[in-house]
């Protein structure tokens, strides 16, 4: 397997002064996906509306417009990736029209608890994102450059709860594999029952992985590290 080590240790850092309305009122940043086909699902009397992904992009767009949030926002038929930016009042709003829409229906989002798990606000503000709002239509929310794949048969793809999945780890007897990139599996991962860490594959983006696969990975039985969930959804 190929070393972390090849890679640097450290990103590059970018401090940066608020200069936006977040300094007097507040700010913060979400970070919030969703595959519609995953559980929860969307409710099968919205699907046909997946197929309009620039509908759904006129939707964020014109909240981003009139509520001056920033960030990126990745939409497509299969569902949303948006990592977005405001003031704590914007936020407020922009959760108020999300939760209400029906690309967020099926969603546990019905108390401001649950809100807070799925849109995982955290301090910030508009100008951590000084582009503005790029808000785009993709064929991925998560890019890793295979569309329309399925597998072969959908019975070899097993699902482990977590408590099922904390047990193989004890086992020992399977290797782990992170499917996270270089910079944050350095952050912190799974170990076995014997202490041996998961194998975390010196990637520097999700895009690399079906490379990293076909090289090191076919043919064997892994179990996969939660984290970063929506790359782990698309890493089977």
């Amino acid at each position: 397997m190929p070393s972390t080590t090849s890679l640097p240790k450290t990103s590059t850092s970018l401090p940066y002064t608020c200069t936006c309305a977040a300094q007097t009122s507040g700010g913060s940043v979400l970070l919030f996906y969703r595959y519609f086909a995953n559980d929860p699902v969307l409710p099968p009397s919205h699907t046909p509306l997946t197929q309009d992904p620039n509908s759904l992009a006129s939707f964020h767009r014109t909240l981003a417009t009139s509520l001056s949030l920033t960030g990126k926002f990745r939409l497509a038929s299969e569902g949303f990736n948006i990592t977005l930016g405001g003031t704590t009042p914007a936020i407020k709003e922009y959760i108020k029209a999300c939760t209400s829409h029906w690309s967020f229906a099926g969603l546990p989002l019905s108390t401001p608890e649950a809100q807070d798990a799925f849109f995982k606000p955290t301090p910030g503000c508009a100008c951590a994102f000084p582009g503005g709002a790029s808000i785009r239509v993709t064929a991925e929310i998560t890019p890793l450059g295979i569309t329309d794949y399925a597998p072969a048969s959908w019975g070899n793809v097993i699902s482990l709860p977590p408590a099922a999945f904390h047990a193989l780890c004890e086992e020992g007897d399977v290797p782990l594999l992170d499917v996270r990139n270089h910079y944050e599996s350095r952050i912190g991962y799974f170990v076995s029952k014997g202490n041996a860490p998961a194998i975390r594959p010196a990637v520097r983006r999700f895009s690399q992985w079906p490379a990293y696969v076909e090289r090191h990975v076919l043919g064997k039985e892994m179990f996969k590290q939660p984290g970063a969930w929506r790359r782990i959804v698309r890493g089977d």
